[in-house]
């Protein structure tokens, strides 16, 4: 055997020691591990929220189906309440308001539907470790829902006449065009607050987000009276008391999300 060759297979050889191929299993071990981690971007501060999400699951269902509960419940309170103040002001200011409850619980579960898509994708994107990714889902979730809102607030703006006509308002037709023209310029409000509400959920804040649903239905129970009554507007002082009940609760989401910058 040529002398160049006994020494190459000699180093081959030598690479084989115990040593050696303990050295290279440990190497793969860590590779593996590493790959099965899930990757860690952006800044890693951790919520309360985040820390309930992460935690024990049981405790985590409870801690955030309860608040929820209670905020959708609020949440029905808005065309509710102006139904109960509005009575006193007849039967067609009654119908009114009961001939817009369908188109507004119909623009109701489509704000709330892409609040609930863009939460469940920032929920899986906190579980992986991807703050990034959450901010991104939750920025386009929010955009989302403001496109949305402004496309249902043009289209009911421009089918309700006809389509409570079609149901038979009657003698309640004229309110009922007044009442809802109000409320659906305030979809934006409606299509934004779900968004939102449903960004403070996502990421285990649920108490937020029941605040601030119940600060709309309390707001609006409280300035029917006064819109209705007290500046003699009627069924449109009704809607403008909800429509300013949902501008407020937008405006909290605002500070919690933009300006405190604690989620």
């Amino acid at each position: 055997m040529h002398p160049e060759y006994g020494q190459a297979l000699q180093s081959s050889v030598g690479s084989l020691r115990p040593a050696g191929l303990e050295q290279a299993v440990a190497r793969v071990l860590l590779t593996t591990d590493a790959a099965k981690e899930p990757p860690i971007t952006g800044d890693r501060k951790v919520t309360k929220g985040v820390k309930i999400l992460l935690g024990d699951p049981k405790k985590a269902i409870i801690r955030l189906a309860l608040p929820m509960v209670v905020a959708m419940s609020f949440q029905t309170l808005y065309n509710l309440a102006d139904a109960i103040w509005v009575s006193g002001k007849g039967p067609d200011s009654l119908s009114a308001v009961g001939f817009t409850f369908p188109f507004f619980f119909l623009a109701m579960a489509l704000a709330n539907g892409i609040g609930v898509g863009g939460g469940s994708a920032i929920s899986r994107r906190i579980g992986a470790n991807d703050r990034i990714g959450a901010d991104k889902v939750a920025t386009h979730s929010i955009v989302a829902s403001l496109l949305c809102g402004g496309v249902t607030c043009v289209v009911m703006l421009i089918l309700l006449p006809r389509a409570m006509e079609f149901m038979g308002a009657g003698s309640a037709l004229r309110l009922s065009i007044h009442y809802s023209r109000i409320i659906f310029l305030g979809m934006p409000f409606l299509f934004f607050n779900a968004s939102a509400v449903s960004v403070l959920r996502s990421e285990g804040d649920a108490k937020r987000a029941m605040v601030a649903m119940a600060l709309g239905g309390v707001l609006n129970i409280i300035l029917d009276p006064i819109f209705i009554y007290g500046l003699d507007l009627g069924v449109v002082g009704a809607a403008i008391a909800t429509i300013l009940s949902m501008f407020l609760t937008t405006l909290l989401t605002l500070y919690w999300l933009l300006i405190q910058k604690k989620t």
